[in-house]
């Protein structure tokens, strides 16, 4: 009987031990990431645009990966979005790379040269087809940021108080810009001022400054155009890259399976905001800002001509900077030949 009861007692053990196993199975591990955007939290490229991403990755990663937006200033300052994602202050970042200049020239490429990218095409072409991306990834990495993928920036242009149509017309005037956009502008004859965008408005309705540049999306959704009447066209630029990165160290610790469908989920985010976004929304916005008021202003063929010298010169002089700001003018320049 004894034997008997120990045997009976060890088929239930071991039942009992099967059972658990199958009932609790090993719990599947979710991360939880910020990302800090230099986007206002009014702008429409924050609040419909980007809002899309965390969406795009939650879907691919089977819920693993849960993404938290921040505007513009939420945990740090625009200007520091870079340096704070590579410290791990915040497990990611959207920010542009102009603010990125002085401590990586070729920067100046991807965040949109004066005169270059006139569409979303090109600059998917210079980044995807002609390794654009792959450079920036490279350079990136020796900083311990991981770039994932880029959100385009859309058309890009001067909004003013007065209305600005010839060389002289820019003399001393006082525009916001940031990064090496800056020296352009110094080089037109304006006197630029680094100011964040989230701050735009104020200053131009205290006429702290004169104007602003920033992308037309910025422009309609913060309302410039109630303080700032005037658009100067041509554009500057017509596309541009918002970075989208991860600290390294976090990046390299996901498991391979998740590195290959985040990837995935970026870029099926960014093919929607150049096919979809883009058409449909940031080539809107001139409209929108002419029917809210705003009056378009040509500068005239001897400005232009002046303008596209000075940006050739900027051009030239970026390239210059190093053998990697070289590279990427090169790839840029290939790009736009067509």
């Amino acid at each position: 009987m004894k034997k008997i009861f120990c045997i009976s007692i060890a088929i239930v053990v071991v039942i009992s031990v099967l059972h658990g196993a199958h009932a609790a199975p090993a719990l599947t591990k979710v991360y939880q990431w910020r990302l800090q955007a230099f986007y206002p939290p009014s702008e429409e490229k924050y609040l419909i645009s980007l809002a899309e991403f965390p969406k795009y990755v939650d879907k691919a990663t089977n819920g693993q990966i849960k993404i938290t937006l921040y505007p513009a200033g939420a945990l740090v300052p625009p200007p520091e979005t870079f340096k704070s994602v590579a410290e791990g202050i915040v497990e990611m970042g959207l920010t542009v790379p102009g603010y990125h200049v002085g401590m990586m020239p070729f920067c100046a490429v991807p965040d949109g040269l004066p005169l270059s990218w006139q569409n979303p095409t090109q600059l998917r072409e210079a980044m995807l087809d002609k390794g654009l991306a792959n450079l920036m990834r490279e350079e990136y990495a020796k900083h311990g940021v991981y770039f994932l993928t880029w959100q385009g920036g859309g058309p890009m242009c001067i909004d003013t108080r007065k209305e600005l149509r010839t060389q002289a017309d820019f003399q001393g005037v006082k525009v916001r810009s940031w990064g090496g956009w800056n020296k352009y502008f110094r080089m037109l004859g304006f006197s630029p001022v680094d100011v964040p965008l989230k701050d735009v408005y104020v200053g131009l309705s205290m006429g702290t400054f004169d104007g602003a540049f920033t992308g037309l999306a910025a422009h309609y959704s913060m309302k410039h155009y109630e303080v700032a009447k005037f658009g100067m066209k041509p554009f500057i630029i017509g596309d541009a890259v918002h970075d989208i990165n991860i600290n390294l160290k976090v990046w390299n610790a996901l498991p391979d399976d998740l590195k290959k469908k985040l990837t995935k989920a970026a870029a099926d985010f960014n093919q929607w905001n150049t096919k979809t976004f883009y058409p449909d929304t940031d080539l809107g916005y001139e409209k929108k800002l002419s029917a809210a008021g705003l009056k378009w202003v040509e500068v005239d063929a001897a400005t232009w001509t002046f303008m596209q010298d000075k940006a050739k010169e900027f051009w030239a002089d970026v390239a210059a900077k190093d053998a990697v700001s070289a590279k990427a003018i090169n790839i840029m320049k290939e790009v736009l030949k067509k």
